[in-house]
């Protein structure tokens, strides 16, 4: 039988992911300063509720002509406001839609003006507008599984991001940080029966096991416009269909470094689907049951080599809210006609389950993670129905973030119960990251952060974004020169980091994850990529010292078999930020290394500014790659070099 993947691969360069991601970016920044007058109030829910917050509710004065006024010298009271018929507290009879019963209450008029109480900046009482609080998408149930479509839907006006990655382990050949698909989509809900979205898939790797013998590169790029129109909905049963119109480009085949020129395909071609979501839901919504029949339509050849053709599918899941922030998915897609894997042994095609599992946490009501492991080979509707590359037995990791967003809609801030408050300037300064270790803090929502830098010879930039309280974005580069076979090589990437903990909330400490993923752009056969993942906490005894705890794993990897560049690196960063005065701070950093390779530590002194939001590091240090290895790598000879940061905050007053 001809083989079915004979292609040299098409270079969709992961810049062209990091460019997709900061289009994301952009787009909720714009999306957010258009809502930034109603993103601050918390859900109240009934009278007690209402009780516990006047109780938390401690501000130094209230900009409020009705107040009741006490002399806090002999009473030691506070001045709370009254709300009357014109402002404040007001309750609403709840209020029905088709898919939840939503409790809603106005909130008006209320502030806290101490800037030295920690948190995140709070609103003036001129910019604080009545809102309604609405159940954001992610806390509804979901218009889709992992891999699988749902019967629900988006309503009117509201919106649904995500962006995220699959990650396969390298497997039985290959050097690398290991095999990823990256994915994103945008869903939008039209009406209260009509959702539009599209979804793109890109995959840049050589594959982890050979086919037929050969090794083979395989890239590919998927866009998928698609469409859901809801027929029918009750208290139980809601019925869909779905359908999608994909751009598919495959370039695959054996790889000419080793084998030279070979007999290729060059293959683009538009495939489709078509399915028809059924959903079955318990009294209270939080456990439901999908079945999801689909045909996806795919060439039955091509360059006159066998290819997948049309597969009828039968899809099922189940989705469970075990908690308010908790929701666990799986979901199965078995064709039931048609073929959705390929052979490692002839490349021949044959049937394969492909499923997936896992859990979604919601950090706010507007952001949730998805972790959950599958065989899939794409995250657009057709490419969800094909096993990954050969034998579809391999299983991957996954991690998607999610972030919803609604015209006319008023979204809580948070899960916490009471008011936000502003920023010190002392936590203003502790929003920067150290010199090799991460801060645990993330941005306020619609502010930036941009630092840039250098060590030795190395240059390179950071730029943060506060996507929503606890999540922070980032875009980052560097130009290496410091590391074997990576001279004037430069380095660009991305990272999402969320806070789990707050200590300027009443948390013991501050405790966040940060996932980044860099590539190499150099089109150097050894260029390779760096993963992170870190663990980073911060605690604060007093408000001048900030001690740090950083456990980290960086997985480096490379095209070619040096050890040097194809490694796992573990270590635990300890760290101390100290103010002396007025800005000036002292830090010193060490991260002994647990995979044997050289420690690392760093030491130096900032000075930041939070009237000017402006500051400057002055340090020296034995790491390199401080911007895109995020302190796991040190210099190769052990010597210390003199760096430089520069960093400039926008948006926090």
């Amino acid at each position: 039988m001809n083989r079915l993947w004979d292609s040299r691969g098409l270079n969709f360069s992961y810049a062209s992911f990091c460019l997709s991601a900061a289009g994301l970016v952009l787009l909720s920044a714009v999306t957010n300063a258009a809502e930034a007058q109603t993103q601050e109030t918390q859900v109240i829910t009934t009278p007690e509720s209402i009780q516990a917050n006047q109780q938390n509710f401690q501000p130094s004065q209230v900009n409020n002509s009705n107040q009741l006024s006490s002399d806090s010298s002999s009473s030691g009271g506070l001045n709370f406001p009254v709300p009357d018929s014109s402002s404040g507290l007001k309750l609403q009879p709840p209020a029905q839609d088709d898919r939840q019963t939503i409790d809603r209450l106005e909130f008006r008029g209320y502030t806290s003006q101490n800037p030295e109480l920690p948190g995140v900046p709070d609103r003036s009482e001129a910019d604080v507008k009545a809102s309604t609080l609405v159940l954001t998408p992610l806390q509804k149930p979901p218009t889709r599984l992992f891999n699988l479509e749902t019967a629900n839907l988006l309503s009117s006006g509201e919106f649904n991001t995500s962006i995220g990655a699959i990650f396969f382990l390298k497997d039985q050949i290959g050097q690398g940080t290991g095999l990823q698909v990256f994915n994103g989509s945008i869903d939008a809900g039209i009406s209260d029966n009509l959702q539009l979205g599209i979804a793109a898939s890109f995959f840049d790797d050589d594959l982890g096991r050979t086919i037929n013998g050969f090794r083979y590169k395989f890239r590919y790029a998927a866009i998928a416009p698609n469409i859901k129109y809801q027929f029918f909905q009750n208290e139980s049963l809601s019925l869909s269909a779905a359908s999608s119109i994909e751009f598919l480009d495959f370039k695959n085949g054996p790889d000419p470094f080793y084998y030279g020129t070979q007999p290729t395909i060059d293959a683009k071609s538009i495939v489709g689907t078509i399915q028809l979501p059924l959903t079955y839901s318990t009294t209270n919504r939080e456990l439901q049951l999908h079945l999801t029949p689909g045909i996806a339509f795919f060439p039955t050849s091509l360059s006159n080599l066998p290819f997948y053709g049309t597969i009828f599918n039968l899809g099922a899941g189940v989705s469970w809210q075990a908690m308010s922030r908790l929701s666990l998915f799986a979901d199965v897609n078995l064709p039931v006609g048609g073929t959705n894997a390929v052979s490692s042994k002839d490349g021949s095609l044959f049937k394969k389950l492909v499923f997936s599992a896992g859990l979604r946490y919601l950090v706010n009501p507007a952001v949730g993670l998805d972790v959950y492991a599958t065989n899939a080979l794409g995250a657009t509707p057709a490419t969800r129905f094909l096993a990954f590359l050969p034998d579809g037995d391999q299983v991957a990791i996954a991690a998607t973030l999610n972030y919803a967003f609604g015209k006319g809609s008023s979204y809580a801030s948070s899960f916490r119960d009471g008011t936000r408050v502003q920023l010190s300037k002392r936590d203003t300064q502790l929003l920067l990251d150290g010199i090799t270790l991460t801060t645990a803090d993330t941005l306020p929502p619609n502010t930036f952060l941009v630092r840039a830098g250098g060590l030795k010879s190395e240059l390179g930039f950071n730029l943060a974004y506060g996507l929503a309280n606890d999540t922070q974005l980032e875009i980052f580069g560097e130009r290496l020169s410091n590391i074997p076979n990576r001279s004037n090589t430069f380095r660009f990437g991305g990272a999402a980091k969320l806070r789990f903990l707050d200590q300027v909330q009443g948390d013991f400490a501050s405790v966040s994850v940060r996932g980044a993923f860099a590539l190499d752009t150099s089109g150097d056969r050894g260029a390779g990529g760096f993963f992170t993942i870190e663990v980073p906490a911060t605690y604060r005894p007093t408000p001048e010292v900030a001690l740090f705890v950083n456990p980290k794993i960086g997985f480096l990897g490379s095209a070619t078999s040096l050890p040097i560049l194809n490694r796992t690196i573990a270590g635990i960063g300890l760290g101390i930020n100290y103010e002396l005065f007025g800005g000036l701070q002292l830090i010193g950093e060490v991260t002994p290394v647990l995979t044997g390779e050289r420690s690392l530590w760093s030491a130096g002194i900032r000075y930041f500014n939070p009237d000017l939001n402006l500051g400057a590091d002055l340090y020296g240090s034995n790491s390199v790659g401080n911007y895109t290895a995020r302190g796991v790598v040190s210099d190769t000879n052990g010597s210390t070099g003199i760096g430089f940061n520069l960093h400039w905050l926008f948006g926090v007053k």
